[in-house]
């Protein structure tokens, strides 16, 4: 299971047709090499490349409706007020699809809503989304809300490239005749007459893995060198939401 990417970068098809002379595997072994490699590859670039990511959000807005009267304690003045529905729900670009909503375990029809500017989302039957929910319940109870869509963009084919060359490394290590770049219990590497230390194989690895002809042609692209600065997204920071997810 990926951790830090959001899908493999490469198929076990993939794996196979590079011919990587790795030796026999199965295909759930293959299968975790290139989840492996594909979380190396989007840690390295700092989550430039991670693939489409498909999630269910349980939104609620981080304030009530109304005024705020300073006299007036907290708990009298949430008693007071309503929890109030919104127009528009702001999500993580690219959208790729909304998968599914649910407003108090129904699902509300596709005919309902739609995506606005590339990135809001909005009711087309002149309802408005909940405000606040109970997100100790599950999503098909009463009282809850939930959305589920897919987002960003297809892994670009040096993202592939480099995930296949990764992970055929990465297999030498646990072939059953025991070939492998580096020995698992590496703690120093020479590379052009200067020694690194290291404090896990881990991080041998990750230094060997750099130095991979496509590795090295991905993170040019889409590495701290490349393809500008890199950018923080969160929902919440747009019109005081919190978004949980399940």
């Amino acid at each position: 299971m990926v951790e830090f990417a959001c899908e493999a970068f490469a198929t076990s098809d993939d794996f196979i047709a590079a011919e990587c002379d790795c030796g026999e595997l199965t295909p759930s072994e293959i299968t975790d090499l290139l989840e492996d490699a594909s979380d190396l590859l989007a840690f390295m670039s700092n989550g430039r490349v991670v693939g489409r990511c498909t999630t269910t959000l349980r939104p609620c807005r981080n304030s009530v409706c109304g005024w705020w009267f300073p006299d007036r304690i907290w708990p009298v003045w949430a008693a007071d007020n309503c929890c109030c529905g919104v127009d528009e729900l702001p999500l993580v670009t690219p959208i790729v699809s909304v998968n599914l909503i649910t407003i108090d375990g129904e699902v509300l029809p596709s005919g309902d809503y739609k995506i606005i500017d590339g990135s809001k989302l909005v009711r087309t039957d002149g309802g408005a989304w909940p405000g606040c929910q109970d997100v100790g319940l599950d999503s098909s109870e009463a009282g809850t809300f939930a959305v589920n869509y897919t987002f960003g963009r297809r892994i670009p084919v040096f993202a592939k490239m480099a995930a296949v060359e990764l992970a055929c490394s990465l297999s030498k290590g646990v072939t059953p005749t025991g070939r492998q770049v580096l020995p698992p219990n590496t703690t120093y590497a020479t590379h052009q007459g200067v020694q690194m230390g290291y404090a896990t194989r881990a991080g041998a690895v990750k230094d060997y893995a750099i130095n991979l002809p496509f590795v090295a042609q991905f993170l040019a692209l889409y590495g701290q060198a490349g393809m500008g600065t890199g950018m923080a997204y969160a929902p919440e920071m747009y019109d005081g939401w919190t978004f949980h997810t399940e």
